[in-house]
């Protein structure tokens, strides 16, 4: 799922309903809060490892604060990820994902400068996630506050649900046909089919510019669907198998990389190092998955001896 299929999705809805969709880029000096941006920096940043069932468990998901993102996961799945970025920080302040991507935005990009971002941006940035509050949310300190950015948040809704149903039946954890009957009925039977009602139903439904918003009839199908994936893939013995592994892999790297900082000195040098804890937060919740399993690899784990039989 990448920034462009979300920046798509949010700037066609935002175009038809007039609102701002100018390519103003990340460093915005002006008032107004851009869609594109907004889409951009909110999959860059927030979303960029997004699971492959089939592959591999996103290193994302585990990063996150799992109060935040992972909601829909039992307890007893959350207390497997020990390892989870939150937990190791909880003497240090924690790790809040939202928070991060500010961080990241305010102070670690440009080499520690920081972007010039507005406050519709950052707003944004900050009011992205959904974890089991649903796709819709009453106005409250978690609903963004500009049309722009509610638009960002349910396009990233429609594309992400739809891109998982897929991921899922190809990693073999659903079918077509498994699919709940009356969401189907409601959206379509493929994922084209489902996105289109899905953004022809918000841009109609939000006419009148109140609020950005699905139909009661579609908002519901979308729930129902959204529920059955955290039933039948998120919260799966199987995915919660990979969760375990994922978690002894970042459990390792933490310990790994606090003993040895003069590592992220050689690896991140431009992060700040007045708070070593806070800096290898800053490394590690910088990783992509198939970075942390490479250093993983490359710190902790044996490498074949290549001399001469």
């Amino acid at each position: 799922l990448s920034a462009f299929e979300i920046k798509t999705y949010a700037t066609t809805i935002a175009g038809i309903l007039a609102l701002r969709t100018a390519a103003a880029g990340f460093a915005l000096t002006g008032p107004s809060a851009t869609t594109y941006s907004l889409a951009l920096l909110r999959r860059t940043l927030c979303g960029t490892q997004v699971m492959h069932f089939h592959k591999r468990i996103s290193l994302y998901v585990l990063l996150a604060d799992f109060q935040q993102v992972a909601n829909g996961i039992h307890q007893s799945a959350h207390s497997r990820v020990v390892g989870s970025l939150n937990d190791l920080m909880k003497n240090e302040g924690g790790f809040d994902h939202n928070l991060q991507s500010l961080r990241v935005v305010d102070l670690l990009e440009k080499d520690g400068q920081g972007l010039n971002l507005t406050f519709e941006v950052r707003n944004g940035i900050m009011c992205h996630s959904k974890s089991r509050r649903g796709v819709m949310v009453e106005p409250d300190l978690f609903r963004p506050a500009t049309l722009e950015a509610q638009v960002v948040r349910l396009a990233d809704s429609i594309a992400y649900i739809n891109h998982d149903i897929q991921d899922a039946i190809r990693g073999g954890f659903l079918s077509p046909q498994s699919l709940p009957a009356e969401a189907v009925k409601r959206l379509g039977k493929t994922s084209s089919e489902r996105i289109d009602t899905m953004v022809r139903d918000l841009v109609a439904a939000s006419a009148d510019l109140a609020s950005i918003r699905l139909s009661p009839p579609v908002l519901e199908a979308t729930e129902n669907l959204r529920q059955f994936l955290f039933k039948e893939v998120y919260d799966s013995e199987k995915l919660r198998v990979e969760f375990g592994k994922a978690a002894r892999l970042l459990e390792g790297l933490y310990a790994y990389l606090k003993e040895h900082p003069e590592l992220i000195e050689q690896l991140a040098p431009t992060l700040p190092a007045e708070d070593p804890e806070r800096r290898l937060c800053d490394f590690i919740s910088s990783m992509t998955d198939r970075y942390a399993l490479d250093l993983y690899a490359q710190l902790l784990l044996p490498h074949p001896w290549e001399g001469r039989h």
